[in-house]
C-alpha cells in the first residue's frame, strides 16, 4: 500500500532545486531569484531563476520541470519522491 506524501516545505523544496541546478553547473553561491505563481486565482507553485536556468515548481502534479538557458526543456523530476510504506501481515 502506497501513502501519499504530505506537501513538500518550500524550504526544502528550494534545497532541492539548489542541488539540481548545481547539477547543470550553476555555482552554488549564485543568487536564486524566486516567484509565486497563481493560476485560476490559486496557488500553483513556484518558479526559481538562476544563472539562466530556470525550475518550476508544480505542487499539485508532484513535478519540479528544469528549464535550460535556452529555454528549453532538460528534465522533469518528482518534486518529493512517494514513500511505499508496507502494511505488517495480518
Amino acid at each position: 500500500m502506497t501513502c501519499p506524501s504530505t506537501s513538500p516545505s518550500t524550504d526544502s523544496i528550494r534545497g532541492r532545486v539548489r542541488t539540481i541546478l548545481e547539477c547543470f553547473g550553476v555555482p552554488s553561491d549564485a543568487v536564486m531569484r524566486e516567484t509565486i505563481l497563481i493560476r485560476g486565482g490559486f496557488y500553483c507553485g513556484r518558479r526559481f531563476s538562476c544563472d539562466g536556468m530556470q525550475v518550476v515548481w508544480f505542487i499539485e502534479e508532484n513535478q519540479l520541470k528544469v528549464f535550460g538557458r535556452g529555454g528549453e526543456l532538460n528534465e522533469v523530476r518528482a518534486a518529493v519522491e512517494e514513500r511505499l510504506v508496507l502494511a505488517p501481515a495480518a
